[in-house]
């Protein structure tokens, strides 16, 4: 798991005032997402036809828990159904990955392997695991990636895979009693999950991750806030102060992600205004 990149002292920037909430700079007026970085450290993450052609494989996700994204092996583009060497040769490239995926990478600290993941498709790297990696280096024939780094990808991969499922899972313990250690530990999986690459429309059919994504953090905030009904007063490094310093910079990351809806964003917003007024009502200790 890489180590946190967020590390400053989120109390003491955005509970204090007078001061610019970095919130502000996201201006919807328009259907363009804003995709200023808030922070210098944060790496922000950025149909189906019918038929496929012959001899092609139809890949089903659904035991990896991505039936609900219906992430197969097609593509909505004629040309592609016309010329099969064309969806052999799809990579993040054409799909508008390659950003996403640097991102993480650098998130990672695996940019130096950019080469392998930019003669993949987004499919393809959700599908590398410690049986099938060499094959894919072998297709890519080119460099070559260490043992060590080999582990990490297989590892960050099986997270990707693994990401739907977690956040089912999130979604029906987030209903049940949480304790404040499982909340904070929720927090660093929302914060860490989101460097990882959202596939966009080119990839996938719907936004049922971000759906899912945004819906994890809406229980996340209901979670919070019963907490800080429970307390007298909050203190910065309590677990109940990390977890919402977490789940700030959960949402600067969500705001930050083009593949997010504009509702979703304004959503996700509410919530963080919704937290910092109930922070801003109560007794505090940031020291």
């Amino acid at each position: 798991m890489p180590t946190d990149t967020l590390t400053g002292n989120f109390w003491t920037n955005h509970f204090n005032s007078p001061q610019v909430d970095p919130f502000e700079r996201f201006n919807f007026q328009s259907t363009q997402h804003v995709n200023t970085p808030v922070w210098p450290n944060v790496l922000q993450p950025t149909n189906l036809n019918k038929s496929v052609p012959a001899g092609l494989p139809h890949l089903s996700m659904e035991c990896f828990g991505y039936n609900h994204l219906e992430m197969i092996a097609k593509t909505n583009r004629a040309t592609i159904l016309e010329d099969s060497q064309s969806l052999i040769d799809l990579t993040i490239l054409n799909q508008e990955m390659d950003g996403a995926v640097a991102k993480w990478l650098h998130y990672l600290k695996l940019h130096k392997y950019q080469w392998f993941f930019n003669s993949l498709s987004y499919l393809e790297i959700v599908f590398i695991d410690e049986d099938n990696i060499d094959d894919f280096i072998a297709k890519v024939n080119k460099n070559s990636i260490t043992k060590g780094a080999q582990k990490k990808i297989c590892i960050s991969t099986k997270t990707l895979r693994d990401r739907p499922q977690k956040l089912n899972d999130l979604l029906l313990a987030l209903d049940l009693e949480v304790t404040p250690n499982e909340l904070c530990e929720f927090m660093s999986y929302m914060r860490d999950i989101l460097h990882y690459p959202i596939p966009n429309k080119h990839c996938v059919v719907g936004d049922q991750l971000q759906q899912d994504i945004v819906l994890v953090m809406e229980k996340l905030l209901n979670q919070l806030l019963e907490k800080l009904g429970m307390v007298r007063s909050l203190v910065a490094q309590s677990l109940l102060g990390m977890s919402i310093n977490k789940y700030l910079e959960c949402i600067l990351l969500i705001i930050g992600n083009q593949t997010f809806m504009k509702q979703q964003i304004e959503k996700s917003l509410m919530f963080a205004e919704t937290l910092k007024y109930k922070v801003h009502r109560m007794p505090r200790n940031f020291n």
